[in-house]
């Protein structure tokens, strides 16, 4: 699905991933799936830099 990265399996019931861009499709996929809990987090300023610049710092 566009804008879905890094899907990792945390548990039985459980699974994170990375969401770029509009969360419309993701959300009626997870809506399908009968989601009972949802956890949002945004990137923090050093992710962001990271994900722009690479890990390497001069």
């Amino acid at each position: 699905m566009p804008g879905v990265e890094a899907v990792e399996v945390t548990g039985a019931a459980s699974v994170r991933f990375t969401l770029t861009g509009p969360p419309g499709d993701a959300l009626q996929v997870l809506a399908a799936a009968d989601v009972v809990s949802l956890a949002v987090r945004e990137p923090s300023l050093e992710e962001i830099f990271l994900g722009d610049y690479g890990g390497e710092q001069r």
